[in-house]
């Protein structure tokens, strides 16, 4: 089964549906709608079926993405990417990963 890993801090955001997708700085992305994924939170894992990738410019990052990963505005959404990929900027390609927990 395919796996996705996130820092431990957002294990109660995932278990609490208020995180429902991630945001991924790849080349290409195995994933594919309807695939069955772990969660892997360091602590606590998680069983989700993909339900939407979206291919898209960090430039076309919304507040509405930032709500369903998690985050009050898009600002706070960018600061955590920014922390996490030093070297994204506006034209790089990101996925949006969107899931449903089993």
């Amino acid at each position: 089964m395919k796996e996705i890993t996130f820092y431990g801090k957002y294990a109660k955001l995932i278990a609490d549906n208020k995180k429902t997708q991630t945001i991924r700085l790849w080349t290409k992305c195995s994933l594919k709608t309807d695939d069955i994924v772990i969660l892997n939170c360091k602590t606590q894992n998680f069983q989700a079926k993909i339900v939407n990738i979206e291919n898209i410019l960090y430039s076309n990052l919304t507040n509405e993405i930032a709500l369903f990963d998690g985050f009050n505005t898009l600002q706070d959404l960018q600061k955590a990417l920014q922390i996490t990929y030093p070297n994204i900027n506006q034209n790089s390609n990101i996925f949006v990963i969107r899931w449903e927990l089993l």
